[in-house]
């Protein structure tokens, strides 16, 4: 795998996670309009994933994105590593984020 496949990789999963999270909040925001407009009690729209759950993407893409500025200024070995040490990173957050927001929607 050259440099070249690992960038478009990176920037691959950072299209991946940022849409996928777009759409499951979207999912979520339409079912709770939905709620709201079949009941007759309040429906809160703003929650974990407007506030902390946006916050976690956000961290999560700072992170791809400073891979790809770091592939850079690397030569293949380097590449390897920053690439998997993004992978490593990425992977981590990514789970944490899920584990919270499991957590956030069985309180609700």
């Amino acid at each position: 795998m050259n440099i070249d496949a690992w960038r478009k990789s990176l920037e691959a999963m950072r299209s991946s996670i940022v849409s996928s999270f777009e759409m499951g909040t979207l999912s979520q925001e339409q079912e709770l309009f939905l709620e709201a407009w079949t009941s007759q009690r309040d429906v809160a729209f703003i929650g974990y994933r407007q506030n902390d759950g946006r916050r976690r993407i956000g961290d999560i893409t700072e992170i791809i994105d400073d891979a790809l500025v770091r592939l850079d200024d690397c030569d293949y070995k380097g590449a390897a590593r920053v690439y998997h040490d993004t992978l490593n990173r990425v992977s981590t957050l990514t789970l944490w984020a899920h584990l919270l927001e499991s957590s956030s929607n069985a309180g609700s």
